[in-house]
Parts: C-alpha cells; structure tokens; sequence
C-alpha cells in the first residue's frame, strides 16, 4: 500500500494547512468561547471546524463539517476540493469523484482539483483517464507533484520510457519530491514484486542522470533485493558513469547472488 500512500501524499499536499487553533485534543472544536449554535456560524467557521478534524485524521466527521459549510458557501471551490479529499481519505473514490468536479465547476483553473479528480481515477486502476487529468492540471500550473503522479500512471501502463521523462520533470522542479511521495506510497499500486524491482532500478537510473549518487544507490539496492537481474547497464550506461566511481556501489554489486529468487 506505499505506492496508494504516496499518490494520497500528492493530493493532500494540494490542500491549504488547517487552521491553527487551540482545540482540545478530545474534541477538536471547543474552545474556550461560550458555544454557538451551528447556524450562527460563517461558512468559515464551519470550514475551520472542518480543518480541524481533518488535522486529526477524522474525516468522516471533517466531510460533515465541509458539508455543511458547502451549504453555507456552495461556491467555494475550496470547498469542494477539500470535501473530496476527505472523501478520498474514505476510500469514497465515487464521491470525491463528484466533489472535485463541484470544485473545478466553480474554478475551471483549480489545478488541484483537476490533479485530485486525477487521482481518484489512478486509485480505481483507470490509467488512461488519469493521465488525461494529470496532464490538464499539468497545462494549467507545472507541479512536480503532478509530473510525479503522471509519471507513476504512465508506470503503471507500462510505458516505462514515458514514466521516465515524467519522473525526471519532476525531480527537475523539486529534487525532493519522488523521496517524499516514495515514503508515503507512490509506489503504492506498484503490488508485484517485479514491478516493484523494476520501478526502482528506474529510479536509480533517474537519480543517476541528476547526480544524486545517493539516492541512485539505494535505489539500486532495493531493485536488487526485489529480484531485479538485469543490472548491465549500470556498467555501461552514461547515466551510471559517476555512480561506477563510488565504493559502496562497486561493494553493491560485488554482493548480488548470481540467482536472486523470483
């Protein structure tokens, strides 16, 4: 489920921080304020409320707050988009589904949501429609989250040499990216071993081509300890050259059996 995490990562990212307010862990609404009626509340104010429970990983209940200041404010795109990530947190991907479409209704430029209705597309295995959103909110605003999130659909597709050139636009507007989404899941949907050593064995040959000798060589490790076999061209590929010159990489290959298991 990393790679499912990951993708999650890339949408939330898009999402403005909760409010900071002193709440009270038990009940992330109370304050030290007499208590209002809820409809004396701005939509604001319920959005706040709303921030709050997401901020706590409540999301049911953040979806009833969103909701009810939707009601209050049914043209805030940032609403909407909101709504649909909590959905999405739900694993509710038809109605986040519905919620960004709401959003980007109310702001056809939302690259956010545009990405976000993306992803509940990649998250249901539909690859093809993904990637169209992914690209439209590409044209709209370039994000390396979004190049990151086209590059892993494009993975999933099997068009290996597309993922690449997504993956590398990513790394290219934030170095840090792929490492922060990795963590999370961008790797998520990758479930088959296989897939898996070849994703990194990709990565590794990304991280190379931009210097990042690192992150190249544990990428290397881990397609090694998923079963990949075909390490060639890390002997002979351009992209490797400064790789080949550091010791622990010389060490990494000196320790790969001649068999690894399927």
């Amino acid at each position: 489920m990393r790679l499912r995490n990951l993708i999650l990562l890339f949408a939330c990212c898009t999402i403005a921080a909760a409010s900071s307010l002193a709440l009270n862990p038990s009940s992330p609404w109370q304050t030290s304020q007499p208590a209002r009626s809820e409809a004396s509340l701005s939509a604001q104010e319920l959005e706040t409320r709303a921030d709050a429970f997401r901020s706590q990983k409540e999301y049911a209940d953040a979806l009833t707050w969103y909701e009810k200041a939707a009601r209050k404010a049914p043209k805030n795109a940032q609403l909407w988009n909101k709504m649909g990530m909590s959905a999405l947190q739900l694993g509710r991907y038809d109605l986040a589904r519905m919620y960004f479409q709401k959003a980007i209704k109310h702001n056809r430029h939302y690259a956010e949501a545009v990405n976000n209705l993306g992803v509940t597309y990649y998250l249901g295995k539909d690859y093809r429609r993904a990637i169209s959103y992914y690209r439209k909110a590409i044209k709209i605003r370039d994000s390396a989250s979004f190049h990151a999130n086209l590059g892993a659909a494009y993975f999933d597709e099997k068009d290996f040499n597309l993922a690449t050139s997504e993956y590398l636009a990513a790394l290219r507007l934030d170095p840090e990216v792929l490492e922060r989404t990795s963590v999370t899941g961008i790797s998520a949907s990758v479930a088959r071993r296989q897939d898996i050593a070849q994703y990194a064995f990709m990565l590794a040959r990304l991280y190379a081509r931009v210097g990042d000798v690192d992150h190249s060589i544990t990428q290397l490790r881990r397609a090694m300890e998923n079963g990949y076999t075909d390490f060639s061209d890390v002997y002979t590929h351009a992209d490797f050259a400064t790789v080949r010159q550091d010791p622990r990489f010389t060490a990494l290959m000196n320790s790969k059996p001649a068999v690894i298991p399927q």
